[in-house]
C-alpha cells in the first residue's frame, strides 16, 4: 500500500499535530538530557562509595586500570569529607528529580494539548457527516473508536516518547 505525495501518513499527521507543541516537547527533551547527566553523576558518585564501604578503601578493585575514570573518581572522592560526598549524591538526586518532574510535566501537557486538538478535528468531522447516511447508526462507534485511538496518541506522546527518549539519554550518559 502505497501513499501519494498528497496523502498523509500517520507519521506525518502526528508531526503536523505535535509541531504546535515543539516548545514544550524540546524543553521536556532538554529536562530529559539534564535527568540523564544527573543520573550518570548520581552513578558515578555512589559507585565508588558503596565499592568503598563492601570492599573496604584498599581493595584490588581500585587498582584496575580498566576502570580508568571511576578508578580516577573514587581517588578524588576519598580526599573530600563524608558530608560534601553526601551533598553531592543528594544534589544530584534533587537534580534528577526535579528534571524528570520537568519532563514528564512538559511531555504530558504537550499530549493533552495535542489530544484536544485531536477530538477538536474529530468532532468537526463527525458533524459535517450526514445524519441520514448508512453510518449514522455507527456514530457511537466511531466516537468509541477515535477515543481510544485519541487517548493512546496522548499516551504515546506523553509516556511512550518521554520514557524512549530519557532511557536513551541515560544509556549515552552512563557508557
Amino acid at each position: 500500500m502505497s501513499h501519494s505525495g498528497k496523502e498523509p501518513t500517520s507519521l506525518r499527521f502526528l508531526i503536523s499535530f505535535a509541531w504546535g507543541e515543539r516548545r514544550r516537547l524540546v524543553g521536556a527533551a532538554l529536562c530529559m538530557g539534564i535527568s540523564a547527566l544527573a543520573t550518570a553523576g548520581y552513578a558515578y558518585l555512589v559507585g565508588p562509595v558503596l565499592r568503598s564501604l563492601f570492599l573496604g578503601q584498599n581493595s584490588p578493585i581500585f587498582d584496575d586500570p580498566a576502570l580508568g575514570t571511576l578508578a580516577r573518581l573514587a581517588e578524588q572522592l576519598g580526599t573530600l569529607s563524608p558530608a560534601v560526598i553526601g551533598g553531592a549524591i543528594v544534589a544530584a538526586a534533587a537534580i534528577k528529580g526535579g528534571a524528570y518532574f520537568g519532563s514528564t510535566a512538559l511531555a504530558g501537557l504537550a499530549g493533552g494539548r495535542i489530544l484536544h486538538r485531536l477530538r477538536i478535528r474529530l468532532f468537526h468531522g463527525l458533524t459535517q457527516l450526514n445524519p441520514f447516511s448508512a453510518t449514522a447508526g455507527r456514530r457511537g462507534e466511531l466516537v468509541a473508536r477515535f477515543t481510544v485511538d485519541a487517548e493512546a496518541v496522548e499516551r504515546s506522546i506523553g509516556q511512550g516518547l518521554v520514557a524512549f527518549v530519557r532511557d536513551g539519554l541515560q544509556i549515552a550518559a552512563l557508557a
